[in-house]
């Protein structure tokens, strides 16, 4: 079973992938409606993908300690390993198609000159601010980009407002 972890890591991508593709667009269709089915399941790939390898691989060390379980430990370590790079894979598309969708819902934004701000944008549409990783992250390529830092940007107002729970839905021009 050599290519256990890859056949693993490679099916459960594409399928991670592909369904967290799937919500993206409809999470725009729905004019990032909040209380969308799409919305709410968002993250649920992810989840699942990572929750499911990490469980894979604790059971995998787990089993290596009971001696009736020890000949399943290796399975379960290729298993996990797959689920969590199938994880790795689709959290990284998921990040990346989420920059490339304007977060005023009107669909695909393909601007490689600033792909930091749709993704900061992204994240006010969803309702809360930026993570410390993001920031650093996003804000780098922000200033390698030129258009400045995470701060910079933010104090010059250049991100959409933050949406809070109760606001109206945007209205589209």
């Amino acid at each position: 079973m050599p290519g256990l972890i890859a056949a693993t890591g490679l099916a459960l991508g594409a399928l991670g992938i592909a369904s967290a593709t799937a919500l993206d667009v409809a999470i725009d269709r729905s004019g990032h409606d909040h209380d969308s089915t799409a919305y709410r399941m968002g993250s649920l790939p992810t989840q699942v993908l990572g929750f499911g390898g990490a469980g894979l691989v604790a059971a995998g060390l787990g089993a290596m300690a009971i001696p009736g379980l020890r000949a399943a430990s290796p399975t379960l370590l290729k298993l996990g390993a797959g689920a969590l790079i199938g994880w790795g894979a689709t959290f990284a598309v998921r990040i990346g198609v989420g920059m490339l969708f304007h977060p005023e819902g009107t669909g695909m934004k393909w601007n490689p000159g600033d792909i930091a701000r749709n993704s900061f944008d992204r994240t006010h549409m969803m309702g809360h601010t930026s993570r410390p990783h993001e920031k650093l992250i996003i804000g780098k390529i922000s200033e390698l980009q030129g258009h400045g830092s995470y701060e910079e940007r933010l104090a010059r107002g250049d991100f959409e407002p933050m949406w809070h729970e109760g606001d109206p839905a945007p209205a589209f021009d």
